[in-house]
């Protein structure tokens, strides 16, 4: 048996990502593997179950059914770190401007196919130990991005951002994250395909403070004519960065997404104007872009109302 493993290390101040690929071999024949030729093929499939970070917030008429509990946010796994076969200087001697590629196996590879022939000869005991083998590593610079999501939680995170530029995509793995030599936790990846754009989570920024503050929930008669009532909702958020350098921020809400067609959504006129909706696929998701200087609040204004008939109840929902 064997699965990809990966270690991807952040360098903040040279924005730079050390990304590195292994493989973990198992074997349980009950004899011992020495000195034997080892080739790694991507014929077996790999498969990602990993659940999306933010869903949609649908809004329906209220049906007075028991409504099953929706799961809670899937925290990641912590392990003990693995050592490395980097050294920690390889980060701080490179350019910001430089891409390396460094491969510590022979690879071949058609449209379908990849191969790694590990050189030379391996030994792996028959002791269900993983034996891990370096397969390549690669450099490369990256933009980081603050993003914040005031509705959930009070915390703002840190992504790294990159084209994967080359020929062959990244297969599955396990990947271990460290932020400037610090072990921050670990995740599944999918595959990561040529040319994609990827973000990488690398956990809290701790210099970024975010308050919410909601004015008073409002329903209202929308008229005797109308027969509709009207469900305001007013939050502004404010993030503040104490980060000594203006950074990348990101501020994602959500906006209901009517199930039935009595219900209208409308976004108010002192809303603050989003620079993106339906973010990451997921419909009702808006995001605000920003420099966030010094120490200076980043105001977000996000109002928007709710009618419905008034002979009727609203149920909000996350799918």
């Amino acid at each position: 048996q064997w699965s990809w493993q990966y270690e991807a290390r952040l360098n903040t101040a040279a924005r730079l990502l050390n990304l590195e690929r292994k493989v973990s071999v198992i074997q349980t024949t009950g004899e011992d593997w020495d000195g034997v030729a080892l080739t790694i093929t991507t014929a077996r499939p790999n498969q990602s179950t990993q659940p999306a970070p933010l869903r949609s917030l649908a809004v329906d008429l209220f049906k007075p059914m028991p409504i099953s509990p929706q799961p809670g946010r899937m925290e990641l796994s912590r392990a003990a770190p693995m050592d490395t076969l980097i050294s920690s200087t390889a980060l701080e001697e490179a350019q910001a401007a430089d891409v390396f590629q460094r491969s510590f196996a022979d690879v071949s590879a058609t449209q379908y196919l990849v191969s790694f022939e590990i050189p030379g000869v391996v030994s792996v005991a028959a002791d269900s130990q993983p034996e891990i083998l370096p397969i390549d590593q690669r450099q490369l610079p990256v933009e980081l991005v603050t993003r914040a999501f005031p509705e959930s939680e009070r915390a703002a995170y840190l992504e790294a951002r990159f084209t994967l530029d080359e020929t062959l995509p990244l297969q599955a793995g396990l990947m271990q994250l460290y932020r400037d030599d610090v072990y921050i936790g670990r995740r599944y990846e999918a595959a990561l395909q040529a040319m994609e754009e990827v973000q990488l989570p690398f956990g809290q920024d701790e210099r970024v403070r975010i308050e919410t503050r909601l004015e008073p929930e409002e329903t209202r008669d929308g008229g005797t004519f109308r027969r509709s009532a009207v469900d305001n909702r007013r939050a502004t958020f404010e993030v503040t960065s104490f980060h000594s350098e203006p950074i990348d921020l990101e501020i994602i809400a959500r906006l209901p997404v009517p199930q039935n067609s009595a219900i209208n959504v409308s976004i108010d006129d002192e809303a603050t104007p989003f620079d993106e909706e339906d973010v990451d696929g997921i419909t009702g998701a808006l995001l605000w872009q920003r420099i966030a200087q010094p120490a200076q609040p980043v105001e977000i204004q996000h109002f928007y109302s709710v009618s419905y008939p008034e002979d009727e109840r609203l149920q909000y929902q996350d799918r």
